[in-house]
């Protein structure tokens, strides 16, 4: 008798577990401190507020100001900066610059990582009425590699940073991308820098052509059954962080890249960039896949270009609500897996410079 009892409360217990196990998986998590259901607001602005240096460092120019200048700017431009007086259904941001590195292009030119400009930035959005935070902000921008094109970057770093706020706000607030990743500046993602390759080779990289289906989005979020969660968005704007990061790899692995009189000039394109969820009732698979093509044009004549594809992927299992932070984790990985096989790529040992006068 006391067998049987036994074995009962066994199966209660064990049934208790699974449909605890069956609810978490199906409700609303919250991770991302943002009230989903106050956005998108479709033709709300946005009141910029205070803008604070909490980076603990003070250099000469005014990084508050200067901030606060390009974020309005940037704001305008994407037609989300509020009138004045605002309306009630607009929105208001406080920024904080909590990091800062002025950085040194000469010496980002001697060895890649060596004198990054940084800006980090974190903030809220909040209901101008109710003061109800509604998203945050937190984004991070690096230069950390580069010669003299990339002389004054601590001071374009700001509307550089700014116009990929204004973007995410944007997406936010008439979309609902209330659910944002943040890719990694590759630098980094990288330890170390390889010291300059002998054979002096310059290479010029060209805007990135975005063939992707979709050009707002980059994933979709799904609970048991398939409910969709939500959809997600980028912290930065894709075509301009891919760009950026490839020049950061190519030049984090020894090579020169230029804005004119380069030896080897390489166009890209990207064709996918997605991160999703394949769910059971149990646990999330997390994917994300990568896929790009490089066009690579010696100046040299008679070249012919030379297109190579490379496709990366990274996936992760979690048995908790897949968060911004893990998800973002995938992304990186699988940044991690495309750029590995570019800087492996045979083809950069077949480059040639261009005849010296």
């Amino acid at each position: 008798m006391r067998a049987l009892e036994a074995r009962r409360a066994f199966r209660t217990h064990l049934c208790a577990a699974a449909l605890a196990l069956l609810c978490a998986a199906c409700a609303t998590p919250n991770v991302s401190k943002v009230e989903s259901s106050a956005l998108p607001r479709p033709g709300a602005k946005v009141v910029v507020g205070e803008v604070a240096n909490a980076s603990g460092q003070q250099p000469v120019a005014d990084i508050d100001v200067r901030l606060k200048e390009a974020v309005i700017a940037a704001l305008k431009t994407e037609g989300m900066l509020a009138a004045d007086p605002p309306a009630a259904s607009d929105l208001a941001l406080t920024l904080r610059i909590t990091r800062y590195e002025q950085g040194n292009a000469f010496k980002r030119w001697l060895l890649p990582g060596w004198g990054s400009t940084v800006l980090g930035i974190a903030g809220e959005l909040k209901d101008s009425q109710s003061g109800k935070t509604l998203a945050s902000i937190d984004y991070t921008s690096t230069v950390a590699v580069g010669g003299l094109y990339t002389v004054g970057a601590w001071s374009t770093i700001f509307a550089r940073s700014a116009t990929d706020v204004a973007k995410d706000l944007r997406a936010r607030i008439e979309s609902g991308g209330d659910f944002v990743l943040a890719p990694a500046s590759r630098a980094d993602r990288t330890s170390t820098a390889i010291p300059p390759q002998p054979d002096g080779i310059v290479v010029s990289v060209g805007p990135v052509q975005d063939l992707r289906p979709e050009q707002g989005r980059i994933g979709e979020r799904f609970a048991a059954f398939g409910v969709k969660m939500s959809d997600v968005y980028s912290t930065r704007v894709v075509p301009e962080y891919f760009r950026e990061a490839l020049i950061d790899e190519i030049q984090l692995h020894g090579r020169r890249v230029g804005e004119a009189q380069s030896d080897v000039a390489i166009t890209p394109s990207l064709s996918k960039l997605w991160v999703g969820t394949n769910t059971t009732p149990l646990y999330w698979d997390i994917t994300a896949e990568i896929e790009c093509e490089l066009v690579f044009q010696e100046r040299t004549a008679g070249a012919q270009p030379l297109s190579k594809h490379y496709s990366g992927k990274a996936t992760g299992r979690t048995f908790v609500y897949p968060s911004a932070t893990l998800m973002s984790r995938i992304l990186n990985e699988g940044l991690d897996n495309l750029f590995s096989q570019i800087v492996a790529d045979p083809v950069w040992a077949s480059l040639r410079p261009l005849p010296k006068p």
